[in-house]
């Protein structure tokens, strides 16, 4: 039982710094415009690896990051959808 609880301990991750917050903050910013999430991660000064750690290990970054890169989407499809009309 012991044993359960330390393993569960060990996989929680680390609360967020001030530094770490600004960093996810500035990706998801960054994810947002481009929509590219490598691109993201480097503007952000953020490894990839370390940005896809985040999304598996931080609650609520998920949801976030699938919410900026949708809007990243969106505006990506109005580009076209403008430049379709204008051509």
């Amino acid at each position: 039982m012991l044993e359960k609880v330390a393993e569960q301990s060990a996989n929680l991750s680390r609360p967020l710094t001030r530094e770490r917050a600004l960093r996810n903050a500035a990706f998801l910013r960054h994810l947002r415009r481009i929509g590219n999430v490598r691109e993201s991660a480097r503007r952000a000064g953020v490894g990839y690896g370390a940005i896809q750690h985040r999304r598996k290990a931080c609650p609520g970054f998920p949801l976030r990051w699938n919410a900026a890169d949708a809007m990243a989407q969106e505006a990506e499809d109005g580009r076209r959808t403008s430049e379709k009309r204008g051509s």
